[in-house]
């Protein structure tokens, strides 16, 4: 850090050497120079072991600084030195300069310690008795003397009486152990005239019996007064140029600043050309205060300053920066205030009361260098009075209110001493300070303080001691030295001792007497190969043998033996392998190997933590029995030694097979994949999948494959154990703009499982909700616009009360979606809720919100079908026919009713519609769909359907006659491409339906929910009539292949198909699917002659087409359920 202060202040230098009376002082004092700017008698340097501080120092032409050294009364401390040759000027005012700056670094073993500087030079040693305080730590409280108006040498003073009180206030300085003096002006007086009188002031004078301020341990500080000028009495007489230059050449600096821990201290020349409202030349002092507050001085908590005057440049600081402390003289009053504070509000200001002339006083002050605040331990004023009794003009009468006395010369002729501090102040001191100097080459214990610092000097060895001491009391300090005792026997326990090799054995040594001051043995064998011993007696047997082990004092060289014996017994045992891993059913071998090879007994025997996974025999083979880990154990005959073995016991993956081996997806759609491992307990069931073509399907690691692009993907399964492998074809058809059937077992769930447990679910299996409140079904559907679609559930559910919200793209659409009852587990029924879906990917995911739902097997995503009548109203309804008709509720096939007529007459069902409809299809690609309800088929005879744009009959039309009809609710699904046209039907205005039909008796008709849809069929050179369960369409390629399904219709059981035509190296995929393209059932044929299908339960009452594909060819047969 440097020293601790002046880092920007533009300090002094001697400007020049004013006449012969300086030169002849020069002569006379060759040990000291006023060529050291700083430290140079005003000041001080501060500074830590082991950091630096600068020297200033106007070198003469030719003259150069050798080395540094510190000097104190018992020790001299050599330094090291860097030196920067130039020209500074440190004083504005006098315009004073120095040509040198000299680092020097304090040696860090360097005792705290007040020093005089001694620079070793080419023309002789030069002293500063400004010198040099090293400290070790800030102290956290520390105390501050100020005083001030010595008036030393004054017409009419008595200046050897003053010079001897200021050595009173020295000693009690020293006692109380202040950091820091400082003094503030009028001090000496015609020094110009008298030179010695500077010498007498600082470094004392022998002959008066005076000590000077040299002999204070604390840092001290000097500011100038108004009586420090240049002429006659020094009364402030000539320029202030004059006067700074006068002080500069026999005091040092005219203002300086520093630090001390925290605090910052700002000594200014405050006494020459100022008013308390006009700074005047002083400005560039003002100036660099504040500079220096803002830079080097910055960041302390505690600001003071010193001047002689109080109301002068003290009041430019205060404005700028607030003072907690202003140190000022010159005014010479006492009191129980502060009169003199600078601006209201502004901190105290210490002053000294008169001058020490008359009074003989000092202020003090303590300082917290943590919190930056201070007391007065003396009272309001912080006044102290030397004397405690006696007539201050006659020094021989003189009790102090602190003195310290010993009771034998405290000058290193004794060991033992008595130091008594009388405190008779009124105020405790803390931390007062004792130095015992004492002989070298011994030990020393204090009583009634704490040794804070001891060292060698030169000459002698110092102990400094603190102690606090209370108010009005007395208090005594002791030193003496520690005596030896010497040692008169050693003797060790035990005398004999036998040690298994490799084991410990501690010895005790009994020294006596018990108080011997040294206590220190040490340990010897006699034979290290068979025992060793520690510092501190413990033995360690190393080879069967014998040793003696000797204890020896290091205090008289005294013995004694101990006998030990090594025997060898077992040691340890180790198994190799210390681990293995072992298929079920084989062995391993283990070694057991003993330490020493030399032992005796070498038998052991095994054991196994777990035979249920591992056994162990006589000679460690182990055998592995199942799945697991097992610790197999050796353990030695002699000694009992055990080490172990883990053995893991592993079952190897003999296969892995993929479910469902083949699966067709839409586009953006989801296939789960099941791996099964085999054998069973097999023990790492580790799988990856990857994908072949990941533009077209993409699997994570889970096996969840999700479809990319129309096209087909091999999914690969592979064992991490054994890297067995199967595999899934994938293929992946585009998105389509009808229904899409999506399984709940292929969907992502989370919470609920898979079930198998109900029968009539489609698919694989089911999802069944586990009872968990926040279980999830999650499905990805793709369409290919936006718009309304039907989302229908189909599930089981045996009671009701199970209720699931529904979200769609994370959106709540239900908060609570009822679910009906359908009475048993595996009855199944469809609910369905209409929402809206965006263009693309969608995702639909049901959650429980009590704590289940139902069985789910389903979702089925279909546009909003668009009816030309819903048949929900008769509005608009008319007949031909005598045979009423109405509308009926009863008995419906969806919305809220149908049209029904009874009779026995001819009847129809007739309809113009007042807005056409417009049916989004043509009549290539059409198809009317409706339900059809007879009572008695065997009563009713022609049925004939007609559908139009001309607002009657036989304009526009398209017409079908109906056949094959059956007894209840019948679906008629008619190929506009079927129909016989009259005139130009459009499909895109229809406004005309009409169904009139014969009958033998009276029996009930009924039509309800008529659509007009695309049919979604394949196009077709070849259409035949669509009358139910005929051929719909085939390709005009395929004439060679055929494809023959029975029974044909089909209600359940097994469904034949024969299949002609087809190559087995080709890929035939098999798909059934309804009318609105929604894919029932699909898969990759491996007979291509012949395929048996059980369909029970997985298909409604409709109509479904059944296609083979294989790349080249296509045909399609309609399949008719009942």
């Amino acid at each position: 850090m440097g020293f601790f202060f002046l880092l920007i202040l533009k300090l002094k230098k001697m400007k020049k050497i004013y006449a012969s009376t300086l030169l002849l002082l020069c002569f006379l004092t060759s040990s000291w120079s006023q060529n050291i700017v700083y430290p140079w008698r005003a000041t001080t340097a501060i500074v830590k072991t082991g950091q630096t501080f600068e020297v200033w120092f106007n070198a003469a032409s030719g003259q150069t600084v050798n080395s540094i050294e510190l000097k104190s009364p018992y020790i001299t401390l050599n330094t090291s030195i860097n030196t920067v040759t130039g020209n500074w000027t440190y004083d504005a005012l006098s315009g004073n300069k120095y040509n040198q700056k000299i680092t020097v670094t304090v040696p860090t073993t360097a005792p705290a310690d007040r020093y005089d500087l001694v620079l070793l030079t080419s023309s002789g040693n030069i002293t500063s008795f400004g010198g040099v305080k090293v400290l070790k730590e800030f102290k956290s409280d520390y105390y501050i003397m100020h005083w001030s108006d010595g008036h030393l040498y004054q017409n009419g003073y008595d200046t050897n009486l003053l010079m001897k009180r200021k050595d009173k206030m020295i000693d009690i300085a020293n006692i109380i152990d202040a950091e820091i003096i400082i003094e503030t002006g009028d001090n000496m007086y015609n020094v110009r005239n008298n030179p010695s009188r500077e010498v007498d002031y600082f470094i004392g004078n022998t002959t008066q019996g005076t000590k000077g301020m040299a002999k204070a341990t604390a840092a001290t500080f000097m500011t100038p007064g108004d009586h420090e000028g240049l002429n006659g009495n020094d009364y402030a007489q000539g320029t202030v140029q004059e006067n700074s230059d006068f002080f500069n050449d026999y005091y040092g600096l005219q203002f300086h600043y520093f630090k001390y821990g925290n605090a910052r201290f700002m000594n200014l020349n405050n006494a020459w050309g100022l008013s308390a409202t006009n700074n005047g030349v002083h400005q560039y002092e003002v100036d660099e205060s504040k500079a220096w507050l803002d830079g080097a001085g910055s960041g302390g908590n505690f600001l003071v300053t010193s001047g002689h005057c109080y109301d002068r440049i003290h009041k430019f600081i205060n404005d700028y920066k607030p003072l907690d402390l202003v140190l000022a003289g010159d005014k010479h009053h006492s009191g129980p205030e502060n009169p003199w504070a600078i601006a209201t509000g502004s901190p105290n200001i210490a002053y000294i009361v008169n001058s020490i002339r008359d009074h003989f006083q000092f202020n003090i002050f303590k300082v917290n260098n943590s919190a930056g605040t201070f007391t007065k331990p003396a009272g309001p004023t912080a006044m102290i009075n030397v004397l405690n009794s006696g007539d201050e003009d006659v020094p021989s009468t003189w009790v102090t209110n602190l003195n310290l006395s010993f009771s034998s010369s405290n000058t290193g002729t004794v060991t033992s001493n008595t130091a008594t501090i009388d405190n008779k102040f009124d105020f405790p001191i803390t931390g007062a300070k004792v130095r015992f100097v004492v002989p070298k080459g011994n030990e020393y214990t204090v009583t009634n303080g704490t040794i804070t610092q001891e060292f060698d000097g030169t000459t002698y060895h110092i102990v400094d001691v603190a102690t606090d001491l209370s108010a009005n009391a007395t208090k005594a300090i002791s030193i003496s030295k520690i005596t030896t005792i010497p040692v008169t026997s050693v003797s060790l326990t035990p005398a004999t001792a036998t040690i298994i090799d490799g084991n410990t054995q501690q010895l005790s040594a009994t020294i006596a007497p018990t108080n011997a001051s040294n206590k220190t043995v040490s340990w010897s064998s006699s034979n290290t190969a068979v025992a060793t011993v520690t510092t501190s007696g413990l033995v360690t047997a190393i080879a069967a043998g014998t040793a003696t082990i000797t204890v020896t004092t290091q205090d008289g060289s005294k013995t004694d033996t101990s006998v030990i014996t090594v025997t060898v017994p077992v040691t340890s045992v180790s198994v190799s392998p210390a681990t293995a891993t072992i298929i079920d059913g084989n062995t391993q071998q283990l070694t057991a190997t003993i330490a020493p090879t030399n032992a005796s007994n070498k038998t052991v025997s095994w054991s196994s933590s777990n035979t249920a996974v591992a056994t162990v025999n006589a000679s460690g083979l182990v055998t592995a029995v199942a799945a697991g880990t097992a610790t197999i154990t050796v353990t030695t005959q002699d000694g009992s030694k055990p080490d172990t073995s883990v053995i893991t016991v592993t079952v190897p993956v003999t296969s892995v097979s993929v479910s469902p081996a083949t699966a067709t997806i839409i586009d953006g759609n989801t296939q789960q994949l099941t791996a099964t491992i085999a054998p069973t307990n097999a023990s790492n069931k580790t799988v990856s999948w990857s994908s072949s073509n990941t533009a077209v399907a993409t699997v994570n690691a889970s096996g969840l494959v999700t479809a990319i692009a129309a096209g087909t993907a091999t999914i690969t399964v592979t064992t991490q154990d054994g890297s067995k492998t199967d595999t899934s074809v994938i293929t992946v058809t585009a998105v389509i703009a009808g229904p899409q059937v999506l399984q709940a077992e292929n969907a992502a769930y989370s919470g609920a499982v898979v079930a198998t447990n109900q029968t009539g679910y489609n698919g694989s299996g089911f999802i069944d909700f586990t009872n968990n409140t926040g279980d999830y079904l999650q499905w990805t559907v793709n369409v290919p616009t936006a718009g309304s679609y039907d989302l229908s559930i189909r599930y089981s559910l045996l009671t009701a009360g199970r209720p699931l919200e529904l979200k769609v793209n994370g959106t709540v659409k239900v908060a609570s979606l009822d679910f009906p009852a359908t009475g048993s587990w595996s009855t199944w029924s469809v609910l369905t809720s209409t929402q809206t879906l965006i263009a693309g990917s969608n995702t639909i995911r049901l959650t429980t919100i009590g704590s289940n739902g139902g069985n789910i097997d389903e979702l089925t995503v279909a546009p909003v079908a668009k009816y030309l009548d819903t048949c929900d109203a008769i509005t608009n309804w008319g007949s031909a026919s005598s045979n009423a008709i109405s509308y009926f509720t009863t008995d419906k096939k969806q919305g809220s009713g149908c049209i029904q007529m009874i009779g026995s007459t001819t009847e129809e069902f007739k309809k113009v519609f007042s807005t056409p409809f417009n049916s989004g299809t043509t009549i290539a690609n059409g198809a009317l769909s409706f339900w059809y309800y007879v009572s008695d088929v065997s009563k009713i005879g022609t049925v004939r359907v007609e559908l139009g744009s001309g607002g009657a009959a036989d304009v526009n039309e398209l017409s079908w006659a109906l056949s094959g009809l059956a007894n209840g609710w019948n679906q008629i699904i008619l190929n506009t491409a079927d129909a016989s046209i009259a005139g130009t039907p459009n499909m895109s205005a229809l406004n005309w339906f009409r169904i009139y039909d014969t009958k033998t008796a009276s029996i009930t008709t009924r039509i309800d929910a008529i659509q007009v849809m695309d049919a979604s069929i394949p196009p077709s050179t070849q259409r035949k009539a669509n009358t139910l369960g005929t051929v719909a369409n085939e390709r005009t390629n395929a004439a060679t292949k055929s494809i023959t399904v029975y029974p044909n219709p089909y209600k359940d059981g097994t469904l034949s198909l024969d299949i002609l035509g087809f190559e087995a190296s080709k890929a035939v995929q098999l798909k059934i699917t309804n009318l609105l393209g929604q894919v029932i059932h699909q898969e990759i044929l491996t007979d291509t002659a012949h395929k048996e299908l059980n369909l029970s339960g997985r298909l409604n009452e409709a109509v479904y087409f059944i296609s083979l594909e294989d790349g080249d060819n296509k045909i399609v047969k309609k399949l008719m359920v009942k």
